[in-house]
């Protein structure tokens, strides 16, 4: 299926296990840059090791805190964040 995301930007909350994670793995799968967000940092470089080991062409970072925060230093760093999940 294609979902048409290339050069899309989707932050994706709580995204280090379970759903999030399944979520930001199809995302990445569809073409889309993906944002893990996750409470630590050892979660969200655990969940990006995993990503890159199901997803080899992802395009893929992640943030640990609150996910408040994190929108909102996406966006003062530049970042244009299309979806919010």
């Amino acid at each position: 299926m294609n979902l048409q995301l290339e050069n899309r930007r989707a932050l994706v909350t709580g995204s280090t296990a379970g759903i999030g994670f399944a979520i930001a793995r199809g995302l990445a799968a569809e073409g889309a840059q993906v944002t893990l967000t996750g409470r630590t940092q050892a979660s969200v470089d655990a969940a990006l090791t995993r990503l890159f080991e199901s997803v080899p062409t992802a395009r893929a970072d992640g943030v640990a805190g609150a996910s408040a925060t994190t929108g909102a230093a996406l966006r003062a760093d530049g970042g244009v964040v299309n979806q919010i999940m």
